[in-house]
C-alpha cells in the first residue's frame, strides 16, 4: 500500500514550478530595474560635474583675464 504523501509535499509538487518561475522572474525584474537606476543615476551625475566643470573653467577663465598684466604700446 502506497505511502500517503505530506501536505507540504503535495503542494510542492504541484506549485513548486511556478513558484519558482514567479521567484525568479521577480528577481530578474528587480535586477534590471536596479541596473538601470544606477545607470541613470550615473549619468545624472557625470551631467552635474561637467556642468560644474564648465562653470569653473568659466570663473577661471574671467580670473585670468582680469588678472593678465596690461601691454604696453610702443
Amino acid at each position: 500500500m502506497p505511502k500517503p504523501q505530506s501536505p507540504h509535499v503535495a503542494f510542492y509538487k504541484s506549485f513548486g514550478r511556478p513558484i519558482a518561475k514567479v521567484f525568479l522572474g521577480a528577481v530578474f525584474t528587480y535586477q534590471a530595474v536596479y541596473w538601470l537606476w544606477v545607470k541613470l543615476e550615473d549619468d545624472e551625475i557625470k551631467q552635474q560635474k561637467t556642468e560644474e566643470m564648465k562653470s569653473l573653467e568659466g570663473q577661471l577663465r574671467a580670473i585670468s583675464a582680469a588678472k593678465e598684466p596690461i601691454r604696453r604700446q610702443g
